[in-house]
């Protein structure tokens, strides 16, 4: 197909324009550090050397940013750009980054390259900022770490590329090569640093039931609250199974009147903001449990014996110990076996009193007299 006089002179009017915008371009340069290496491991003290080469430009001046100093006196108006610096002493360690800018008519063109600032030698010590953390499901905390050398000098070395994490749990906490942990799953792990200090990370799920178990007896109540974390509300509904006992809206759980026999309730709180998180309690119901002393009623006279005897119920079957009150008036053996005293001036009570071993919240006790 043949083109018109005026397309082929609308096409070379196009093509000359896009010559102009590329000419343009090309003219504003660009800018490229040829030394050092990036990724180079460069020590304190020690005096670099950068190279940076320049295409397209002109350029009116070059300049370099050094880690622990600004070149600003040191502009270089023409090739070859060379320039040089002394990293400090007391820089902290880890990579960095060493820049180029390059003026040029149509604006600044930079350059930049990433270095590795390490010690020679290896700190003597390593210390966390902590020792554990807890966290909730999405937060994300740095673990700063500090290390001591052998000549005294107490450096940050959270981002040293010579400086180590591990999770011992990735899929509960994870951490990034510069220390940074993040909360992953509920459940604990530890983060170990150059395989020297270790920090504990406990993840808590979104919602928890506290206390997580308890163990009441007919009528006893029992307050239950649901922390929440990471979540829109903190307001939870409260549900039993199979439902022995009740529950309000505030968590306060009230044990059935009568229990006759062990017993489980689940008590489940759900979250208002969220009813796929829910957590549980385990709540144990008990019967009544008690000691009775048998016989209940007793007189004694100098030196004679009673043989009492206890009867549990739900106190355990590890026995019960045996005890008199006062002191003094008369003796019992483990068996129960009662002797009054030899000597009795007045009459006078004494309380017989049968502990569980397994409980010994649980006693019985009856009270006898003894006369001279």
């Amino acid at each position: 197909m043949r083109l018109s006089k005026r397309k082929i002179a609308l096409r070379v009017i196009g093509i000359g324009f896009f010559l102009f915008l590329t000419s343009g371009i090309r003219a504003q340069g660009s800018l490229q550090i040829t030394n050092p290496a990036s990724g180079i491991i460069i020590n304190p003290g020690q005096t670099v050397v950068v190279d940076v080469t320049a295409s397209g430009g002109p350029f009116n001046g070059v300049i370099i940013v050094a880690p622990g100093a600004i070149n600003g006196n040191a502009i270089l108006s023409s090739p070859p750009y060379e320039f040089s610096f002394t990293v400090p002493l007391q820089v902290t360690p880890g990579l960095t980054t060493i820049g180029a800018l390059g003026l040029t008519a149509s604006g600044p063109v930079t350059a930049e390259i990433q270095v590795d600032i390490e010690r020679s030698d290896s700190p003597q010590t390593i210390t966390a900022d902590t020792s554990k953390l807890e966290l909730a499901i999405g937060d994300a905390v740095p673990i700063q770490v500090f290390g001591t050398y052998s000549d005294g000098t107490v450096l940050r070395v959270t981002d040293s590329t010579q400086t180590t994490y591990l999770s011992q749990a990735p899929s509960v906490a994870s951490v990034s090569p510069y220390g940074f942990v993040s909360a992953v799953a509920p459940g604990s792990t530890q983060i170990v640093v150059n395989g020297m200090v270790s920090v504990s990370v406990t993840v808590v799920p979104p919602i928890i039931v506290l206390p997580a178990q308890a163990t009441l007896v007919a009528s006893q109540t029992r307050n239950f609250i649901a922390p929440t974390s990471a979540l829109a509300s903190t307001a939870v509904t409260w549900s039993l199974n199979p439902g022995f006992g009740t529950i309000d809206a505030n968590g306060l759980y009230t044990a059935p009147v009568s229990i006759s026999s062990q017993e489980t309730d689940t008590l489940t709180a759900t979250s208002v903001a969220d009813s796929t998180k829910t957590a549980s309690a385990v709540i144990t119901l008990l019967p009544t449990a008690s000691v009775t002393v048998l016989p209940a009623w007793s007189v004694l006279y100098p030196a004679e014996p009673q043989q009492f005897t206890a009867t549990t119920s739900n106190a355990g079957t590890a026995g019960v110990t045996w005890s008199i009150n006062p002191t003094g008036a008369g003796t019992i053996n483990a068996a129960g076996l009662y002797t009054a005293s030899s000597s009795i001036a007045t009459t006078q009570p004494v309380t017989i009193t049968a502990t569980s071993v397994a409980n010994p919240s649980i006693a019985g006790s009856t009270t006898i007299y003894i006369m001279p």
